[in-house]
């Protein structure tokens, strides 16, 4: 499963659909290991949220010791852990398995999980605090010598983690956000954003660089994608009372937006499907086509040389059409 445009790779990462069935969780996440690593995905995402059953860094323990070459998309949010132990632990990772990790750093949660652990800071700060988080992070992975550095929120003294990681191995960082705290320490940390697939796609110039997390449901025709999508994710009532009820509890900008282009039919795009979201089992947009529509779309957004994909997959037979679909557009975009 590779897809690559006018010699620029994009990446494939793969991410479980959601389900609050704990037997049904760990069995498709078991799967998942085995799936993306038929389809030679880059790597795999290990999410920390309320619904998530694993710890992300156990999680990519397991992937890594399962596969031979899947690598590890560790989501890491400040309010779990320290920037050292974040380092240490994907030092540990990459030594001990001597594969290149890949973390994306979050500040997203919802307000009931940070009223838990009474972490109680407004977003502008949680998004400094990430800025601090991942510069220290990265230096400690980075330096030969002890790190100093003194924060608002972190300070270290003398730390160091005794080997650093070379340029090889050392691990791919992403940042997830919309708002401007997110595009601030993307700019200036010089590091690709994770954001939803937008609906203005594949026009939209904001897809450059970033990482676009979304979901695929193609067949042959269009009639096929549509049938198999009643299947794939039926009306659920209670998923979407689910929704309704989350929305209150939320202050990310991407999901705000996807509810307001559920809610107001406000999406440009006719492939843009937004039922799994409506209906709680993806916090993600899905595109819906026929293997040409889709294809195409694809090859567009891939000329847009955008850094990497994270999509959301039900099943294997599902991984069997979108890679069908890859490989039409590896030969679209080789004209």
């Amino acid at each position: 499963m590779k897809l690559v445009a006018d010699n620029h790779q994009v990446l494939l990462f793969t991410h479980p659909h959601r389900t609050y069935d704990y037997q049904e969780y760990t069995q498709h996440h078991f799967e998942m290991i085995e799936w993306a690593s038929k389809f030679e995905a880059e790597g795999m995402l290990c999410s920390t949220s309320s619904y998530d059953y694993f710890d992300p860094f156990l999680w990519a323990q397991f992937l890594c010791s399962r596969t031979e070459k899947l690598k590890p998309y560790i989501a890491v949010n400040p309010i779990y852990m320290h920037p050292y132990t974040a380092a240490r632990m994907v030092a540990s990772l990459t030594h001990l398995y001597q594969r290149k990790i890949w973390v994306n750093f979050i500040t997203g949660s919802a307000k009931a999980d940070m009223q838990q652990i009474n972490d109680l800071i407004n977003k502008e700060e949680r998004y400094d605090r990430l800025y601090e988080f991942i510069e220290v992070f990265t230096a400690l992975l980075k330096s030969q010598m002890p790190v100093n550095y003194e924060g608002k929120y972190y300070t270290v003294s003398k730390s160091s983690l005794r080997t650093p990681l070379i340029d090889e191995l050392f691990p791919g960082i992403t940042a997830a956000g919309e708002s401007d705290g997110a595009i601030k320490i993307s700019e200036e940390l010089h590091i690709p954003l994770m954001t939803m697939l937008p609906s203005d796609m594949p026009t939209s110039q904001n897809i450059t660089h970033k990482s676009l997390a979304f979901g695929i449901i193609t067949r042959p025709t269009r009639e096929e994608a549509i049938e198999a999508s009643y299947a794939l994710y039926p009306k659920d009532k209670f998923g979407q009372k689910l929704l309704q009820f989350s929305m209150a509890d939320n202050d990310t900008l991407w999901k705000a937006r996807i509810y307001d282009e559920l809610t107001n039919n406000h999406a440009e795009n006719s492939l843009y499907f937004l039922d799994p979201f409506k209906y709680k089992y993806a916090d993600c947009p899905y595109i819906l086509g026929s293997y040409d529509e889709i294809a195409e779309l694809i090859s567009k957004i891939a000329q847009l040389k955008p850094h990497s994909f994270v999509l959301t997959i039900r099943n294997e037979e599902e991984f069997t059409h979108i890679n069908t679909v890859f490989e039409m557009v590896n030969t679209l975009c080789e004209k």
